[in-house]
């Protein structure tokens, strides 16, 4: 099983079609409208584009040269996230024009939404600073209070691997089985109400009967682990790359047990197991489940403040394309028993721009569930 934890593998989408608009106008019907110059200017429109373009684009390149760039963090080191956000930081650079470099800093808080909110209003808007995004950043953007970011406004960058939510228990919690969640209460840790480790655990009792508490204020997966070690927990959500960023091994020795997974569409790589929107006892309480469960198609994105220069994103986002394609990450990926499933920043601003358009009613019945 823990072998066959690491087989799903995402769609790259296909770019999104049409252009930006010109930046020069265009003249009205008769070819007037040029001023003094006319129809001649409207000729020479071409020359003057072909000379122009690729002078601006050379500067665009020329602007990371020599710079520091910043990769943004939404969980302390030894999390999951940290390993995305350090696994792109390292190869990145390599595919942007100029070479530049790359730090990691890590921002937890809020399940996220201390980072998001920061890139989003606070961050230099030049290209300088990415992020590595929390999974729940759109359905915080709906569901959380203190919100000062709109999703699709973001600058996507790319998608290194889809997710997946996972149930997980500790080996010394009293149960063995989901079924005796209905009896027996479990203790689960979270980072925050904005985290899916507080989202899933809390649907779980509300709309699916099952007896789970939930703990906040851990400041990511290494916390947690610590947590359960020490007896504090005895469960929590999330997937398997945050699992195996911090102990590779407790799935082979059984110190994990893998209860049940929230996500879209069952997944190949765990047959068998319990699709918690399949467990919805009405149309309603599936709505929700599936609401909650499309943060795993965002998976773990990476993005860029809204309002940088076009040129400069399109840089970015063929950096990314190529360094997800690169041996080198591959093979550390590879090593480190992650998985490789990329989608194009064309696709995630598609994709968030999608899943933006909520109904009222949903989103009043996800609210109640959560107890929010």
């Amino acid at each position: 099983m823990f072998q066959a934890l690491h087989r799903s593998v995402g769609v790259i989408s296909k770019p999104m079609r049409g252009s930006p608009p010109s930046p020069f106008p265009l003249p009205p019907k008769g070819g007037r409208g040029f001023g003094l110059f006319g129809r001649r200017a409207a000729h020479s429109l071409p020359l003057v584009l072909a000379l122009l373009l690729p002078s601006l684009a050379l500067a665009q390149e020329d602007f990371f040269a020599g710079k520091s760039m910043t990769m943004l963090c939404p969980s302390g080191a030894g999390a999951g996230y940290d390993f995305y956000a350090r696994i792109l930081a390292k190869h990145l650079p390599r595919f942007i024009p100029g070479n530049p470099q790359m730090v990691v800093r890590n921002m937890p808080g809020g399940g996220g939404v201390t980072m998001s909110n920061h890139l989003y209003n606070l961050a230099p808007k030049d290209g300088t600073t990415i992020a590595v995004m929390d999974q729940t950043v759109l359905l915080n953007e709906f569901l959380q209070e203190g919100i000062n970011y709109k999703t699709a406004n973001f600058t996507w960058i790319g998608r290194l691997a889809p997710a997946l939510g996972l149930v997980m228990l500790y080996h010394t919690a009293p149960i063995h089985s989901l079924a005796e969640m209905k009896d027996q209460e479990i203790i689960f840790a979270s980072s925050g109400k904005g985290s899916q480790t507080y989202m899933i655990p809390t649907l779980m009792r509300t709309l699916l009967g099952y007896k789970t508490r939930v703990v906040m204020g851990y400041e990511g997966a290494a916390q947690i682990y610590l947590a359960m070690e020490r007896g504090e927990v005895q469960a929590r959500t999330g997937t398997i790359e945050a699992l195996l960023a911090g102990h590779p091994d407790w799935v082979e020795t059984g110190k994990i047990r893998i209860l049940a997974e929230l996500s879209l569409e069952p997944q190949p790589s765990l047959p068998g197991l319990p699709m918690l929107t399949q467990l919805a006892r009405n149309p309603d309480d599936r709505a929700v489940l599936d609401f909650i469960a499309s943060f795993t198609a965002l998976g773990f994105p990476y993005a860029a403040p809204p309002g940088i220069p076009p040129e400069r994103a399109r840089i970015l986002r063929r950096a990314f394309d190529r360094a997800v394609a690169s041996p080198e990450l591959i093979a550390e990926m590879k090593r480190s028993s992650m998985t490789v499933g990329p989608a194009t920043g064309e696709a995630m601003q598609e994709l968030t721009a999608r899943y933006s358009q909520l109904s009222p009613e949903l989103l009043a019945r996800t609210k109640r569930a959560l107890e929010w």
